[in-house]
């Protein structure tokens, strides 16, 4: 008798939908509970073939499906194999809020990797902050998000061997060579921004900042900070995969600030923080013309508003002193 080979699992035939959406639970699922500003669980039936191994967890893959944002596919992270019912529950974070994404899921086993993504979801949008944006009626919670630093990141879910309380050598190899290794790696301290305290803390230290006039309001990001490159983010950045789901430092001058925020959300950064170059001594008129913190305005308050009608992520700028204690962080 000959047994046929193991292999990874097929290819994933059905496309991933919010959980709320889907029929098969039999109860009733709050959206509430399945889609935030930067979260959203989403559910999908496991592979028909599962290549004579049990499916070990799921590659989720990415794409922004909107204009102004990087479009194209990335790994956002892998995920152990949790069921709703039949099918697979799949906790999905650290995204952009007010935007929308497609989703594309590979199962692994223990052999490796379903060689081909399952088809695309149909675009789906994140969690509104609008409750958090300037002129906004009624109370919020306030904008609450964390980044890559806030929370453990891991790249993979893999049993461990019973016996030797080992991981699978073949199913590591398999899902590292997915990920993007500068993704992982430490590119800054972890900060925290808060428009409510006006405060910028980070650990040893912390500083004033000043949020801009059309960044989301009652906004509070825990992250780590990773400076942008090039620094003043005028263009399209070249460590666009590192900066998605960080705090993004950037440098003054060489275009407008709102170009400097869109670069890094496009890039999928969850904040961005501005470093004066010394043309501000104060948080004033002498720093952005038209505004005075000390009025409770924010910094652009005479800006053309069309531009920033695109910012989803909270902006904040930094004087020039505090930014270099914080460029020390990285030395």
């Amino acid at each position: 008798v000959t047994t046929p080979p193991l292999a990874p699992p097929a290819r994933m035939n059905t496309a991933p939908k919010l959980l709320s959406e889907a029929s098969h639970s039999g109860e009733a699922t709050a959206l509430g509970e399945v889609a935030s500003a930067t979260r959203l669980v989403l559910t999908v039936p496991p592979p028909i073939d599962d290549g004579g191994s049990p499916v070990l967890g799921y590659i989720v893959e990415v794409r922004h499906a909107e204009e102004g944002m990087l479009s194209g596919w990335v790994v956002h992270g892998a995920y152990p194999d949790v069921r709703s019912g039949p099918w697979v529950k799949l906790e999905v974070d650290d995204l952009v809020p007010d935007s929308t994404y497609q989703f594309r899921v590979r199962p692994y086993n223990m052999i490796g990797v379903a060689p081909e993504p399952g088809s695309p979801s149909q675009p789906i949008p994140t969690g509104s902050r609008a409750a958090g944006s300037p002129g906004a009626a009624g109370s919020s919670p306030g904008l609450v998000l964390l980044g890559h630093g806030a929370r453990e990141v891991a790249t993979h879910h893999v049993d461990l061997d019973e016996e030797s309380g080992e991981e699978e050598p073949e199913v590591v190899a398999h899902l590292e060579g997915l990920f993007d290794p500068h993704v992982f790696m430490v590119h800054g301290p972890v900060v925290t921004l808060c428009d409510s305290t006006q405060s910028f803390a980070y650990e040893g230290g912390s500083a004033p900042i000043w949020a801009a006039h059309y960044s989301p309001r009652k906004f509070r990001v825990t992250a780590e900070l990773i400076a942008t490159d090039p620094p003043a983010a005028c263009v399209p950045l070249k460590n666009a995969r590192a900066v998605r789901g960080r705090v993004a430092l950037v440098e003054r001058g060489g275009c407008a600030m709102v170009d400097k925020a869109l670069s890094a959300q496009a890039a999928g950064a969850i904040a961005v923080l501005i470093a004066d170059t010394g043309q501000c001594k104060a948080f004033d008129q002498s720093c952005s013309a038209g505004a005075e913190k000390k009025n409770g305005e924010g910094f652009g308050r005479l800006d053309v508003p069309a531009p920033w009608g695109k910012l989803r992520i909270p902006v904040a700028m930094i004087l020039k002193d505090d930014a270099d204690k914080i460029l020390s962080l990285f030395e």
